[in-house]
């Protein structure tokens, strides 16, 4: 029996973790003028009614189109209330942290690149709104959050080659 005071008995502290997108951060992906989906993480503090702050919310209310070389539109904002939607009409994932997989991932239609090539993410996801289901696969150029910016992303382009750290998120 291991005593109180052996080496081995000491238990080692968790690695600490990063959360993978910034805190009350609604980023908002628009085909041409159609809303597809919004992304939002709560503030740390004080969420809104009915969201949690450990929790990444998807608001699928179309699907991303298909074809090589799509562009879409993201739209970043900070709502200070509510994001627009309630958590109940989308479908949410643990906020997730970064491991480094060694190497960026391919190019697909599936791959969905920042135009600053810094992040990526996957939209392996299936259906709209709360019959969505499926995996989202978030890629960044290091273990921080993705504090992202308005711009636009395209599918089948590659990131960055230092694009390597990956966190997945499964709707629920």
């Amino acid at each position: 029996m291991a005593h109180a005071d052996d080496p081995t008995n000491i238990k080692k502290p968790n690695p600490p973790t990063t959360d993978e997108i910034d805190s009350g951060v609604l980023i908002a992906i628009i085909d041409r003028t159609t809303l597809c989906v919004s992304i939002y993480r709560p503030p740390a503090s004080h969420p809104p009614s009915g969201f949690s702050s450990n929790q990444v919310y998807f608001y699928i209310q179309n699907a991303l189109p298909t074809a090589a070389n799509s562009m879409l539109t993201t739209t970043v904002t900070n709502p200070s209330g509510s994001p627009g939607f309630s958590a109940t009409q989308a479908k949410s994932a643990p906020n997730g942290s970064f491991t480094n997989e060694g190497s960026a991932p391919s190019s697909s239609t599936t791959l969905w690149v920042d135009s600053s090539g810094d992040w990526a993410f996957e939209w392996n996801v299936t259906g709209t709104g709360t019959r969505a289901t499926g995996n989202v696969v978030f890629w960044n150029n290091s273990s921080a959050m993705i504090s992202p910016s308005s711009g636009s992303i395209r599918n089948s382009t590659p990131p960055d080659a230092n694009v390597t750290w990956k966190s997945m998120d499964t709707l629920s």
